[in-house]
């Protein structure tokens, strides 16, 4: 629930800060922050259907059971990051936030990329539970969702 507001929260603040971009009076101005903006979004959108691709069970949700067939994936992004779809995500709202000039939105992908940690440490707890090999992958793939910090 945090996660959904916050992301809410998010998609709230772009549009409103958006507003303060058009008329002129957003700080984070500039081509450069336009650019990086839009590699960011590029890149992070690029990435979420990398990640659709490679693992065709990826699910938006917390599931408490395996699919039948269901394995680990260890292949594409998931050799750097054991939580890609999440990650890919924070690339793309971080260049939304640059590319419009919004701090706000920044400020609330700072909150989005906190309110994902609950959420992770219990993913990874069920998928410990039920999905064969997960365990082993835990310890190859040491970084959740940001390569070498955490």
């Amino acid at each position: 629930r945090v996660l959904l507001c916050t992301m809410v929260f998010f998609f709230v603040l772009l549009p409103v800060d958006i507003f303060y971009f058009q008329v002129g009076i957003s700080l984070m101005d500039g081509v450069y922050y336009d650019i990086a903006g839009l590699v960011f979004i590029i890149g992070g959108y690029i990435a979420q259907i990398a990640v659709f691709i490679e693992n065709t069970y990826a699910i938006p949700y917390v599931s408490n059971r395996a699919q039948p067939d269901q394995k680990v994936i260890t292949t594409g992004l998931y050799r750097f990051v054991r939580h890609p779809m999440y990650s890919s995500f924070l690339i793309f709202a971080i260049g939304c936030s640059m590319f419009f000039g919004s701090y706000l939105a920044m400020l609330a992908v700072n909150m989005l990329a906190v309110s994902m940690v609950p959420r992770i440490l219990e993913e990874e707890k069920v998928l410990k539970g039920y999905l064969e090999g997960y365990d082993e992958y835990c310890k190859e793939v040491k970084n959740r969702l940001v390569p070498g910090i955490w």
